[in-house]
């Protein structure tokens, strides 16, 4: 039996479908939305909800949020506060969007580490909270435990992994979270701004590495130190200890989080309000020859191969008409270079989206998706999408095998105002 265990201070503090090539987004068309709710076949599953359903959920939860704190924020009387009275207020809000995220980021990372072991040999799954670790409950109760207080998840496994598929397992649940900060980075850059309420949910997710290395530096049990000893036992990380294998996660991401837009405008929003009362900054681009292009958004990931950094941009060419464009290069471990490449465009009332990521591995994913306008005011909608995938990094982290192609596809509805 293996387990994995998350335990975060909870002041310190998910995606379906287009988490890969590119990061070509689902859902909203390219006019912006304040707020959006979404659900899929995926959430709709008869089976234990996926980590794509729990990241689909918690983007739901913090849509939600995001109405609930802006109505607060932007009643009149707010733009009459004093500064110091807005600082109380985020920092109020600052509390309970951490605990909200917390409660739902937990399952939504040790789902993933579940995935990455049944895919990888484990006969069986269950989980439990790192308070009572005796216990076997599924990934619904661990969802209420949280909510009731229990502290941190554990991911717990019978059967046998290989080298490899303990270092898929020991890296899922990080590169979701990473993930899902990804996610919430194109959102923004869809919508053209960043709003207050979400630099929380941000941080917790985008920071995920450099949280664990600081919070559980010193634990054996932790899920970088696991993954620091896989990567040396596969022989990719010549030279270093577990300690120095450890700490280059840490740079690299604190670097990633560093020169990512995102982070800068997360910051900014926080600022603004406190001095100005608005909720909402725009996102950081630049004008060129060619159309607006984004500020990157830069990620460091955690592969079976070593650690790879990826950068993504978007290139808006018209109001109806978007490039997505990114590279990825490994930084330890065996050395591959994966770029990706989509595009997105509006005909009448549907938005079409197609993508391609290609690696130096001879690896390849291709991804196709539509959104139809339900009610000819562009807020009730229909969407989908399919991938198919043989093992790039993108698709590593989504299925956690390349032993053979695979193909995902998923359809749902949604509402964005």
């Amino acid at each position: 039996m293996k387990f994995t265990k998350l335990r975060l201070p909870t002041l310190v503090l998910l995606l379906s479908g287009w988490t890969a090539s590119a990061q070509v987004p689902d859902a909203p068309d390219l006019q912006k939305a304040f707020v959006s709710f979404r659900m899929t076949t995926e959430t709709l599953a008869v089976n234990e909800p996926s980590k794509e359903a729990l990241a689909e959920w918690y983007l739901n939860m913090i849509n939600m949020d995001r109405v609930v704190v802006n109505d607060l924020l932007q009643k009149d009387i707010n733009r009459d506060y004093p500064r110091a009275e807005r600082l109380a207020f985020l920092i109020v809000n600052t509390a309970v969007s951490a605990w909200l995220t917390d409660i739902l980021y937990t399952p939504m990372h040790e789902r993933a580490h579940a995935e990455a072991a049944a895919a990888n040999g484990a006969t069986s799954t269950w989980f439990s909270t790192h308070s009572k670790p005796q216990d076997r409950v599924t990934i619904g109760e661990l969802y209420l435990k949280m909510i009731g207080g229990d502290l941190g998840g554990m991911t717990h496994f019978s059967g046998e992994l290989t080298r490899v598929g303990n270092a898929r397992f020991e890296a899922a649940g990080l590169n979701q979270q990473a993930l899902f900060a990804e996610e919430l980075s194109f959102q923004t850059v869809e919508n053209g701004n960043f709003n207050v309420s979400d630099y929380v949910h941000y941080f917790a997710n985008k920071m995920s590495i450099p949280i664990y290395y600081v919070a559980l530096k010193h634990d054996p049990t932790s899920d970088l130190t696991h993954y620091a000893t896989d990567l040396s036992q596969l022989g990719k990380t010549p030279g270093l200890d577990n300690a120095g294998a450890t700490r280059k996660m840490f740079q690299y991401s604190m670097a990633s989080a560093l020169l990512s837009g995102r982070g800068w405008e997360g910051f900014h929003a926080m600022v603004n309000y406190v001095q100005t009362g608005n909720t909402q900054v725009d996102t950081m681009s630049f004008q060129t020859p060619l159309g607006e292009i984004s500020w990157p958004e830069i990620t460091t990931f955690l592969n079976d191969m070593g650690i790879s950094i990826k950068a993504e941009t978007r290139l808006k060419t018209s109001e109806t008409r978007s490039t997505y464009l990114s590279v990825e290069k490994s930084v330890v471990g065996d050395q591959i270079i994966e770029v990706g490449a989509g595009e997105k465009f509006v005909v009448g009332s549907t938005t079409l989206s197609a993508g391609v990521v290609a690696s130096s591995q001879k690896r390849y994913g291709i991804k196709l998706g539509f959104l139809r306008d339900l009610d000819g005011k562009h807020r009730w909608f229909l969407f989908g999408d399919v991938d198919r995938d043989n093992g790039t990094l993108d698709g590593l982290r989504l299925n956690y095998q390349n032993d053979k192609p695979v193909t995902r596809a998923n359809v749902g509805v949604g509402y964005r105002n």
